[in-house]
């Protein structure tokens, strides 16, 4: 059963320059037009959602919508969202769609020129939007962008999710500024500067274009849940776009701090999506090099949770493994609808190598230069 509750329509107006000594905000964007529509997901989470609506509405860019997506809550708590927040545009499901397919349901309804994925375990900054959407305004070939992605728990880290943006080392596995497989950076304004060299935007909050959106094919929900963002991100860099980070822009992420960490499920989803993510959209070469080193390190991952004593995640590897196989064929059959190619230079860093034998902790350790 789906429930569309009432809207409130928002003016279009033009907004004034802001200019501030903040060093957060002293980027410049003048007279964004654009619209967006804050998109967000709940699942039996009405506390962090509420905060997170409180915080959206808090900000005064004055045309934008904000659609929450209940995902099958326990209880009704689309009722309880509506009746706090009558301006906003709430839906409620009768199940759990997980992220990409509630994502994708809610933007269908979304009518911006914008599209923001924010997670219900978010505060925004009170001027987090305008630089946001000036990205886009500054820059043509910006497909999508996110924001600086600080830890709720300690304002002055980065945070797990995302930092100031995400890139592949050379056999596809994530990392960021701000974030290197564990170690969390503080932010002391290293990275304050407007990029769009990404290879993937975070999930806990990007913006996109709504027509490079829906040009990319939208989230793909046969990866369950867990970086469906690196899958989008990589079909808008082979569609020409490019991925930035405004770091002027800033939210407050309250996820999970530390992949070693993780549970079991999150564990297998992370190691089988990633793999399928790589046979999805790279190139045939690229590909071969990339399984060739990537399914021994996937044999071998039990023994580096069980080093890093998270017995839970031992298994989780293996797992994904024979999941990745099933599902292999499945998504090499994808590569006829979406471009592939190689968008991960090969003198890029060796995550695992770098990290653990060099001590190469940061992202600028890695790169030598920031």
């Amino acid at each position: 059963m789906l429930a569309v509750y009432q809207k409130r329509t928002l003016n279009r107006m033009n907004v004034i320059q802001i200019i501030s000594n903040d060093r957060r905000d002293r980027f410049r964007y003048t007279q964004v037009q654009m619209k967006a529509s804050v998109i967000i997901l709940n699942y039996n989470g009405l506390y962090d959602t509420i905060r997170c609506v409180q915080s959206l509405l808090a900000d005064d860019h004055p045309d934008k919508e904000i659609i929450v997506w209940d995902n099958g809550s326990n209880r009704d708590e689309a009722s309880d969202l509506q009746e706090m927040f009558p301006g906003i545009v709430v839906v409620r499901h009768d199940r759990n769609l997980l992220y990409a397919g509630g994502n994708n349901r809610a933007a269908s309804l979304a009518t911006g020129d914008i599209l923001i994925f924010l997670n219900n375990d978010t505060e925004v900054d009170r001027r987090w939007l305008e630089p946001l959407l000036g990205a886009f305004e500054n820059n043509p070939t910006l497909g999508a962008c996110q924001p600086k992605i600080c830890s709720w728990y300690q304002h002055d880290q980065f945070d797990f999710a995302g930092g100031c943006g995400g890139f592949f080392d050379c056999i596809g596995l994530p990392y960021s500024r701000g974030r290197v497989i564990s170690t969390m950076e503080r932010d002391t304004g290293q990275y304050d500067v407007v990029s769009d060299d990404l290879d993937w935007v975070s999930g806990a909050c990007f913006a996109v274009r709504r027509q490079v959106f829906i040009d990319a094919g939208t989230f793909d929900p046969d990866l369950g849940m867990y970086d469906e963002e690196f899958d989008l991100s990589w079909r808008i860099l082979n569609r020409g776009h490019s991925l930035g980070c405004s770091p002027a822009s800033v939210i407050y992420h309250k996820g999970g701090q530390t992949w070693m960490g993780a549970s079991d499920v999150v564990c297998f989803y992370r190691h089988r999506n990633n793999l399928l993510t790589i046979v999805k959209n790279a190139n045939a070469s690229t590909l071969v090099l990339m399984l060739m080193i990537r399914l021994p390190l996937e044999i071998l991952a039990p023994l580096f949770y069980l080093y890093t004593r998270n017995r839970r995640c031992a298994l989780a590897p293996l797992r994904s493994l024979v999941s990745f196989i099933k599902l292999f064929p499945k998504f090499f059959a994808k590569r006829r609808k979406f471009k592939a190619s190689s968008i991960i230079p090969w003198n890029r860093p060796l995550l695992l190598w770098r990290y653990f034998m060099r001590k190469q902790k940061t992202f600028g350790a890695m790169h030598s230069i920031i």
